[in-house]
């Protein structure tokens, strides 16, 4: 294993793409639905077999920006686990530390794609979500100097790598899924002050611990909220940074945020301006979703 920049610790499944002009939108109850009739079939346009998942998305993204990224996550051992290592191996991702469980079944992703590119995902996250403390090389990170963690599942699990990062001095950038924010947000007690770099969230996400913002930035440096077609803000030290994306035709919106995450922190972890993660973050979420699939249109800045 050579010395390594970041670790991405996360998700790792198989995303199965469809994308329909048949697949419509519609309104309910105020939400916009994907639905599709009950016992019928609909034609495909394009279909996508692909690695997925928010530790290999990352991990990948970090590696085409030249940096030496590996991945931590856990997968059965199976033909799904065999598509993820070998996209992770052809793009020079070290997986020396994923974990390969013969009584486990690797997630998946079914993903329905209307034509304007908007998605629905059906997830079964099998392996990816069974992480435990025990599957981390706490020892061996510690000579890590950045470590992303994506959704994980785990609560406790995450506070054990807050405090992890805090004690041996490594960068930590958090990009949660909705439950798992909560939980750690409302029911963390202990001194978890800074130990992210980088916290970043979605809109929707912020809406359900809006009333524990002061918390989120105790907690982060830089406290991130995306807002999809319409930017998202920056919160440093109180201030805020609104940033704008531009106007695209979207082929596929899965992938965005690991996309923005991999171009942004990316940018951190080469001590490159705030301007410049922000520019990064926005043209890599810009470029994959002009694909078909979360790694496609990863980009190297280079």
């Amino acid at each position: 294993m050579n010395s390594l920049d970041v670790v991405s610790i996360g998700s790792a499944v198989v995303d199965l793409i469809f994308k329909s002009d048949q697949f419509t939108p519609h309104t309910l109850d105020g939400e916009m639905m994907l639905c599709e009739i009950y016992g019928g079939k609909a034609n495909v346009q394009e279909a996508a077999l692909s690695s997925g998942g928010s530790a290999t998305n990352t991990a990948v993204g970090f590696a085409r920006q030249g940096l030496q990224a590996g991945v931590i996550s856990e997968v059965g051992k199976d033909i799904q686990a065999q598509i993820i290592i070998d996209e992770c191996m052809r793009e020079k991702v070290d997986i020396s530390w994923l974990i390969e469980e013969p009584e486990e079944q690797t997630g998946m992703s079914a993903v329905l794609v209307a034509s304007d590119g908007s998605r629905s995902a059906m997830t079964f996250r099998g392996a990816s979500h069974m992480l435990t403390p025990q599957d981390i090389p706490f020892e061996k990170l510690q000579v890590v100097p950045w470590i992303h963690l994506g959704s994980i599942g785990n609560p406790d699990l995450i506070r054990q790598i807050f405090l992890f990062c805090k004690e041996h001095n490594i960068s930590l950038s958090w990009n949660p899924g909705k439950v798992e924010l909560e939980e750690v947000v409302k029911n963390s007690v202990g001194d978890f002050s800074k130990a992210c770099a980088v916290l970043c969230i979605n809109d929707q996400e912020f809406a359900a611990v809006a009333d524990k913002k002061a918390f989120l930035e105790e907690i982060s440096q830089l406290l991130v909220i995306t807002k999809g077609k319409q930017g998202g803000e920056i919160w440093k030290e109180g201030e805020k940074q609104d940033y704008v994306t531009p106007t695209v035709s979207a082929v596929c919106e899965l992938g965005a945020g690991d996309a923005f995450m991999s171009g942004f922190v990316g940018a951190c972890i080469k001590k490159l301006p705030l301007e410049k993660a922000i520019e990064q973050g926005v043209a890599n979420a810009v470029s994959v979703v002009s694909h078909l699939g979360a790694k496609k249109g990863l980009l190297s800045f280079s």
